[in-house]
Protein backbone atom coordinates (compact mmCIF):
# COMPACT_ATOMS: atom_id res chain seq x y z
CA UNK A 1 0.00 0.00 0.00
CA UNK A 2 1.47 3.32 -1.04
CA UNK A 3 1.98 6.09 1.48
CA UNK A 4 0.14 8.62 -0.68
CA UNK A 5 -3.09 6.64 -0.48
CA UNK A 6 -3.67 8.03 3.02
CA UNK A 7 -5.41 11.17 1.82
CA UNK A 8 -6.73 12.04 5.29
CA UNK A 9 -3.28 12.44 6.76
CA UNK A 10 -2.80 15.66 8.70
CA UNK A 11 0.96 16.07 8.54
CA UNK A 12 0.85 18.62 11.34
CA UNK A 13 -0.88 16.29 13.79
CA UNK A 14 1.40 14.92 16.52
CA UNK A 15 2.17 11.25 16.97
CA UNK A 16 0.76 9.61 20.09
CA UNK A 17 1.29 6.46 22.13
CA UNK A 18 -1.38 4.97 24.38
CA UNK A 19 -0.64 2.21 26.88
CA UNK A 20 -3.18 -0.02 28.58
CA UNK A 21 -2.65 -0.95 32.24
CA UNK A 22 -4.52 -4.03 33.57
CA UNK A 23 -5.69 -4.15 37.16
CA UNK A 24 -4.17 -7.62 37.66
CA UNK A 25 -0.66 -6.27 37.05
CA UNK A 26 -1.22 -2.63 37.91
CA UNK A 27 1.84 -1.92 40.02
CA UNK A 28 4.21 -3.22 37.39
CA UNK A 29 2.23 -1.53 34.63
CA UNK A 30 2.17 1.88 36.30
CA UNK A 31 5.87 1.64 37.15
CA UNK A 32 6.54 0.95 33.47
CA UNK A 33 4.55 4.07 32.64
CA UNK A 34 6.58 6.16 35.09
CA UNK A 35 9.84 4.86 33.65
CA UNK A 36 8.75 5.69 30.09
CA UNK A 37 6.35 8.59 30.59
CA UNK A 38 8.13 10.78 28.06
CA UNK A 39 7.12 8.23 25.40
CA UNK A 40 3.47 7.89 26.48
CA UNK A 41 0.66 10.38 25.79
CA UNK A 42 -2.26 8.35 27.12
CA UNK A 43 -2.76 5.58 29.63
CA UNK A 44 -5.97 3.61 30.08
CA UNK A 45 -6.85 1.76 33.26
CA UNK A 46 -8.65 -1.59 32.92
CA UNK A 47 -10.98 -1.13 35.91
CA UNK A 48 -14.62 -1.39 34.79
CA UNK A 49 -17.01 -3.85 33.20
CA UNK A 50 -20.70 -4.77 32.89
CA UNK A 51 -22.57 -7.27 35.03
CA UNK A 52 -24.98 -9.89 33.66
CA UNK A 53 -27.76 -7.31 33.48
CA UNK A 54 -25.67 -4.84 31.51
CA UNK A 55 -25.12 -2.59 34.52
CA UNK A 56 -21.84 -0.77 35.00
CA UNK A 57 -19.56 -2.08 37.76
CA UNK A 58 -15.97 -2.06 38.91
CA UNK A 59 -13.95 -5.28 38.75
CA UNK A 60 -13.78 -6.92 42.16
CA UNK A 61 -9.98 -6.80 42.27
CA UNK A 62 -9.73 -3.33 40.74
CA UNK A 63 -9.65 -0.04 42.60
CA UNK A 64 -10.45 3.42 41.28
CA UNK A 65 -7.19 5.05 42.34
CA UNK A 66 -7.47 8.80 41.95
CA UNK A 67 -3.87 9.25 43.08
CA UNK A 68 -2.59 7.36 40.06
CA UNK A 69 -4.85 9.36 37.77
CA UNK A 70 -3.63 12.67 39.18
CA UNK A 71 0.00 11.60 39.13
CA UNK A 72 -0.21 10.75 35.44
CA UNK A 73 -2.05 13.96 34.62
CA UNK A 74 0.58 15.99 36.46
CA UNK A 75 3.07 14.47 34.03
CA UNK A 76 0.98 15.74 31.13
CA UNK A 77 -0.48 12.32 30.35
CA UNK A 78 -4.17 11.96 29.59
CA UNK A 79 -5.95 9.15 31.43
CA UNK A 80 -8.83 7.07 30.05
CA UNK A 81 -11.16 4.64 31.81
CA UNK A 82 -11.57 1.31 30.02
CA UNK A 83 -15.07 -0.16 30.21
CA UNK A 84 -15.43 -3.72 28.93
CA UNK A 85 -17.88 -6.60 28.59
CA UNK A 86 -15.34 -9.10 29.90
CA UNK A 87 -16.99 -10.79 32.91
CA UNK A 88 -15.63 -10.37 36.41
CA UNK A 89 -14.68 -13.99 37.05
CA UNK A 90 -13.72 -13.28 40.65
CA UNK A 91 -17.31 -12.29 41.34
CA UNK A 92 -19.13 -14.59 38.92
CA UNK A 93 -16.93 -17.68 38.81
CA UNK A 94 -14.53 -18.83 36.13
CA UNK A 95 -17.19 -20.68 34.11
CA UNK A 96 -18.69 -17.44 32.76
CA UNK A 97 -18.42 -16.71 29.05
CA UNK A 98 -15.45 -14.83 27.69
CA UNK A 99 -16.35 -11.36 26.31
CA UNK A 100 -20.11 -11.68 26.80
CA UNK A 101 -21.94 -9.72 24.08
CA UNK A 102 -25.32 -10.47 25.69
CA UNK A 103 -24.50 -7.93 28.40
CA UNK A 104 -24.80 -5.23 25.75
CA UNK A 105 -28.29 -6.26 24.68
CA UNK A 106 -30.17 -4.01 27.17
CA UNK A 107 -27.94 -1.06 26.32
CA UNK A 108 -28.08 -1.39 22.54
CA UNK A 109 -31.77 -2.26 22.20
CA UNK A 110 -33.38 -0.08 24.85
CA UNK A 111 -33.33 3.69 24.53
CA UNK A 112 -33.91 4.12 28.26
CA UNK A 113 -31.08 1.75 29.19
CA UNK A 114 -28.75 3.27 26.59
CA UNK A 115 -29.24 6.80 27.87
CA UNK A 116 -28.82 5.64 31.45
CA UNK A 117 -25.55 3.90 30.58
CA UNK A 118 -24.29 6.97 28.75
CA UNK A 119 -25.10 9.14 31.76
CA UNK A 120 -23.20 6.71 33.98
CA UNK A 121 -20.10 6.88 31.78
CA UNK A 122 -20.16 10.66 31.50
CA UNK A 123 -20.54 10.93 35.28
CA UNK A 124 -17.61 8.54 35.73
CA UNK A 125 -15.37 10.71 33.58
CA UNK A 126 -16.45 13.93 35.31
CA UNK A 127 -16.59 12.76 38.91
CA UNK A 128 -13.38 10.73 38.96
CA UNK A 129 -11.50 13.09 36.69
CA UNK A 130 -10.74 10.90 33.70
CA UNK A 131 -9.87 12.64 30.45
CA UNK A 132 -12.10 10.24 28.57
CA UNK A 133 -13.70 6.83 28.18
CA UNK A 134 -12.24 3.85 26.31
CA UNK A 135 -15.08 1.55 25.17
CA UNK A 136 -13.90 -2.04 24.82
CA UNK A 137 -17.09 -3.95 24.04
CA UNK A 138 -15.95 -7.02 22.16
CA UNK A 139 -17.38 -10.02 20.29
CA UNK A 140 -20.57 -8.25 19.20
CA UNK A 141 -22.57 -10.11 16.52
CA UNK A 142 -23.67 -8.45 13.30
CA UNK A 143 -27.17 -7.86 14.65
CA UNK A 144 -25.72 -5.44 17.20
CA UNK A 145 -23.99 -3.30 14.57
CA UNK A 146 -26.53 -0.47 14.21
CA UNK A 147 -27.22 -0.34 17.93
CA UNK A 148 -23.51 -0.09 18.70
CA UNK A 149 -23.07 2.76 16.22
CA UNK A 150 -25.98 4.66 17.75
CA UNK A 151 -24.58 4.12 21.24
CA UNK A 152 -21.14 5.43 20.21
CA UNK A 153 -22.73 8.42 18.45
CA UNK A 154 -24.73 9.44 21.50
CA UNK A 155 -21.90 8.72 23.93
CA UNK A 156 -19.51 10.83 21.84
CA UNK A 157 -21.96 13.73 21.81
CA UNK A 158 -22.39 13.55 25.59
CA UNK A 159 -18.66 13.26 26.31
CA UNK A 160 -17.70 16.02 23.91
CA UNK A 161 -20.05 18.41 25.70
CA UNK A 162 -17.84 17.86 28.75
CA UNK A 163 -14.60 18.12 26.72
CA UNK A 164 -13.91 14.43 27.25
CA UNK A 165 -12.35 11.96 24.80
CA UNK A 166 -14.04 8.86 23.38
CA UNK A 167 -11.88 5.95 22.27
CA UNK A 168 -13.23 2.67 20.86
CA UNK A 169 -11.47 -0.70 20.64
CA UNK A 170 -11.70 -2.02 17.06
CA UNK A 171 -11.63 -5.68 16.03
CA UNK A 172 -9.28 -6.41 13.13
CA UNK A 173 -10.68 -7.40 9.76
CA UNK A 174 -9.65 -7.20 6.12
CA UNK A 175 -13.13 -7.30 4.57
CA UNK A 176 -16.78 -7.68 5.55
CA UNK A 177 -18.44 -11.02 6.32
CA UNK A 178 -15.32 -13.15 6.10
CA UNK A 179 -16.17 -16.24 8.21
CA UNK A 180 -12.55 -16.34 9.37
CA UNK A 181 -12.96 -12.85 10.82
CA UNK A 182 -16.20 -13.35 12.73
CA UNK A 183 -14.43 -12.19 15.88
CA UNK A 184 -16.70 -9.28 16.74
CA UNK A 185 -15.69 -7.26 13.71
CA UNK A 186 -19.07 -7.88 12.06
CA UNK A 187 -20.69 -5.86 14.82
CA UNK A 188 -18.56 -2.79 14.08
CA UNK A 189 -19.15 -0.31 11.25
CA UNK A 190 -15.71 1.28 11.01
CA UNK A 191 -16.73 4.14 8.77
CA UNK A 192 -19.64 5.11 11.01
CA UNK A 193 -17.65 4.77 14.24
CA UNK A 194 -14.93 6.99 12.80
CA UNK A 195 -17.45 9.81 12.43
CA UNK A 196 -18.01 9.98 16.17
CA UNK A 197 -15.08 8.55 18.15
CA UNK A 198 -11.89 10.53 18.69
CA UNK A 199 -9.67 7.47 18.67
CA UNK A 200 -10.06 4.04 17.11
CA UNK A 201 -7.79 1.51 18.79
CA UNK A 202 -7.21 -1.17 16.16
CA UNK A 203 -6.50 -4.45 17.92
CA UNK A 204 -3.97 -5.54 15.31
CA UNK A 205 -2.90 -8.54 17.35
CA UNK A 206 -4.39 -11.92 18.12
CA UNK A 207 -3.72 -13.16 14.59
CA UNK A 208 -3.13 -16.45 16.38
CA UNK A 209 -4.67 -17.19 19.76
CA UNK A 210 -5.27 -20.12 22.15
CA UNK A 211 -8.04 -21.68 20.02
CA UNK A 212 -6.01 -21.46 16.80
CA UNK A 213 -2.90 -23.37 15.76
CA UNK A 214 0.40 -21.83 16.91
CA UNK A 215 1.57 -18.81 14.96
CA UNK A 216 2.58 -15.16 15.09
CA UNK A 217 0.68 -12.72 17.27
CA UNK A 218 0.73 -10.01 14.62
CA UNK A 219 2.68 -10.59 11.43
CA UNK A 220 3.36 -7.36 9.48
CA UNK A 221 1.68 -8.80 6.38
CA UNK A 222 -1.55 -9.34 8.32
CA UNK A 223 -1.33 -5.96 10.06
CA UNK A 224 -0.84 -4.34 6.65
CA UNK A 225 -3.99 -6.04 5.33
CA UNK A 226 -6.04 -4.68 8.25
CA UNK A 227 -4.69 -1.16 7.78
CA UNK A 228 -5.28 -1.39 4.05
CA UNK A 229 -8.94 -2.09 4.74
CA UNK A 230 -9.07 0.89 7.11
CA UNK A 231 -7.71 2.98 4.25
CA UNK A 232 -10.42 1.64 1.94
CA UNK A 233 -13.01 2.74 4.51
CA UNK A 234 -11.51 6.25 4.48
CA UNK A 235 -10.80 6.19 8.20
CA UNK A 236 -8.93 9.41 9.10
CA UNK A 237 -5.43 8.26 9.89
CA UNK A 238 -5.20 10.69 12.80
CA UNK A 239 -7.88 8.61 14.55
CA UNK A 240 -6.13 5.30 13.91
CA UNK A 241 -4.08 3.86 16.75
CA UNK A 242 -2.22 0.79 15.52
CA UNK A 243 -2.29 -1.93 18.15
CA UNK A 244 1.15 -3.16 19.23
CA UNK A 245 1.27 -6.37 21.28
CA UNK A 246 3.75 -6.71 24.12
CA UNK A 247 2.46 -10.21 25.00
CA UNK A 248 2.93 -13.80 23.92
CA UNK A 249 0.83 -16.95 23.52
CA UNK A 250 1.75 -20.52 24.43
CA UNK A 251 0.62 -23.84 22.94
CA UNK A 252 1.07 -27.41 24.13
CA UNK A 253 1.96 -29.73 21.25
CA UNK A 254 0.04 -32.99 21.19
CA UNK A 255 0.23 -35.97 18.85
CA UNK A 256 -0.74 -35.87 15.17
CA UNK A 257 -0.19 -32.12 14.78
CA UNK A 258 -2.76 -31.29 17.42
CA UNK A 259 -2.30 -28.32 19.72
CA UNK A 260 -3.80 -26.98 22.89
CA UNK A 261 -3.55 -23.25 23.45
CA UNK A 262 -3.17 -22.16 27.06
CA UNK A 263 -5.12 -19.03 27.96
CA UNK A 264 -2.51 -17.21 30.01
CA UNK A 265 -1.18 -13.65 30.08
CA UNK A 266 2.49 -14.04 29.08
CA UNK A 267 4.72 -10.98 29.22
CA UNK A 268 8.17 -10.76 27.66
CA UNK A 269 9.61 -11.23 31.14
CA UNK A 270 7.54 -14.39 31.65
CA UNK A 271 8.76 -15.81 28.35
CA UNK A 272 12.41 -15.18 29.16
CA UNK A 273 11.91 -16.99 32.48
CA UNK A 274 10.50 -20.00 30.62
CA UNK A 275 13.47 -19.91 28.27
CA UNK A 276 15.94 -19.97 31.15
CA UNK A 277 14.06 -22.54 33.23
CA UNK A 278 13.68 -25.10 30.44
CA UNK A 279 16.72 -24.20 28.34
CA UNK A 280 14.38 -23.25 25.51
CA UNK A 281 15.42 -22.61 21.93
CA UNK A 282 14.50 -19.20 20.57
CA UNK A 283 13.98 -18.84 16.83
CA UNK A 284 12.99 -16.28 14.22
CA UNK A 285 10.36 -16.79 11.53
CA UNK A 286 11.57 -14.71 8.62
CA UNK A 287 8.34 -15.11 6.65
CA UNK A 288 6.22 -13.64 9.44
CA UNK A 289 8.95 -11.50 11.03
CA UNK A 290 8.14 -12.98 14.40
CA UNK A 291 10.12 -14.68 17.18
CA UNK A 292 9.15 -17.95 18.81
CA UNK A 293 10.36 -20.18 21.63
CA UNK A 294 10.40 -23.99 21.75
CA UNK A 295 10.92 -25.98 24.93
CA UNK A 296 10.07 -29.18 26.78
CA UNK A 297 8.93 -29.14 30.39
CA UNK A 298 10.01 -31.51 33.16
CA UNK A 299 7.57 -34.13 31.85
CA UNK A 300 9.01 -33.81 28.34
CA UNK A 301 5.88 -32.17 27.03
CA UNK A 302 6.62 -29.92 24.07
CA UNK A 303 5.51 -26.28 23.97
CA UNK A 304 5.81 -23.40 21.55
CA UNK A 305 5.51 -19.73 22.40
CA UNK A 306 4.99 -16.97 19.86
CA UNK A 307 5.73 -13.49 21.09
CA UNK A 308 7.18 -10.10 20.21
CA UNK A 309 10.68 -8.72 20.50
CA UNK A 310 12.40 -5.49 19.54
CA UNK A 311 12.88 -6.62 15.94
CA UNK A 312 9.27 -7.71 15.36
CA UNK A 313 7.82 -4.59 16.97
CA UNK A 314 10.11 -2.38 14.93
CA UNK A 315 8.83 -4.05 11.75
CA UNK A 316 5.25 -3.08 12.63
CA UNK A 317 6.19 0.46 13.61
CA UNK A 318 8.09 0.93 10.35
CA UNK A 319 5.18 -0.51 8.38
CA UNK A 320 2.80 1.92 10.05
CA UNK A 321 5.11 4.89 9.57
CA UNK A 322 5.48 4.06 5.88
CA UNK A 323 1.69 4.23 5.61
CA UNK A 324 1.63 7.66 7.22
CA UNK A 325 0.44 6.30 10.57
CA UNK A 326 2.22 7.13 13.80
CA UNK A 327 -0.29 6.57 16.62
CA UNK A 328 0.11 3.35 18.59
CA UNK A 329 -1.84 1.54 21.32
CA UNK A 330 0.09 -0.99 23.40
CA UNK A 331 -1.47 -4.07 24.98
CA UNK A 332 -0.15 -4.02 27.55
CA UNK A 333 2.64 -2.53 29.68
CA UNK A 334 4.36 -4.16 32.64
CA UNK A 335 6.88 -6.96 32.14
CA UNK A 336 8.07 -5.83 28.70
CA UNK A 337 11.71 -5.44 27.69
CA UNK A 338 13.03 -1.91 28.37
CA UNK A 339 14.51 -2.06 24.86
CA UNK A 340 11.02 -1.86 23.36
CA UNK A 341 10.70 1.77 24.36
CA UNK A 342 13.64 2.90 22.25
CA UNK A 343 11.44 2.21 19.21
CA UNK A 344 8.81 4.81 20.08
CA UNK A 345 9.01 8.53 19.55
CA UNK A 346 6.25 11.02 20.29
CA UNK A 347 5.84 14.66 19.37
Amino acid sequence: MDHHRYKNRDHNSPCSVLAWIPYWDQNRGFNSYLENKEKINYIAFFWYTLDKNGDFKQYTLAKTDRKLIRKAQENGTKVLAIVTNLPDDKAEGEDVDDWDYKRLEPILFSEEKRKSHINTLVSLAKDVGFDGINIDYEALPEGYREGFTLFIKELAEALHKENKILAVAIHPKTSEHNPMENNGSWGQDWKALAKYADQLHFMTYGEHYPDSPPGPIASPKWVNAVLKYADAQNIPDGKIFVGIPFYGEIWLHKKMYRYHGIDVDLTFSDIQKLKRKYNGKEGWDEKHLSPYLLFKDDKQKKYSVWFENEKSIEAKINLSNNLGLCNFAIWRIGGESPDFWSLFSVE
